[in-house]
């Protein structure tokens, strides 16, 4: 989509052909809304990410002892 934008504007930047100020604005709208969807994901899977690290760390460093001080 944001191809079919950029090839858009080069062809009329002015934006002065028969539904050419149509096609864009829908582009632009669709590319906002994958924006959107996609930063939502994002914050999704680094919360799931961090979460999967710990739980790691938690089973193999802690639960198994190897934090634990030796003498």
């Amino acid at each position: 989509r944001f191809h079919a934008f950029e090839k858009a504007h080069t062809m009329d930047p002015t934006s002065s052909g028969r539904g050419v100020r149509q096609f864009k604005t829908y582009l632009l709208h669709k590319l906002e809304r994958e924006g959107d969807l996609t930063e939502k994901h994002t914050k999704r899977s680094d919360a799931k990410e961090l979460q999967i690290y710990y739980q790691h760390f938690y089973e193999r460093r802690i639960r198994d002892g190897e934090l634990t001080t030796k003498p």
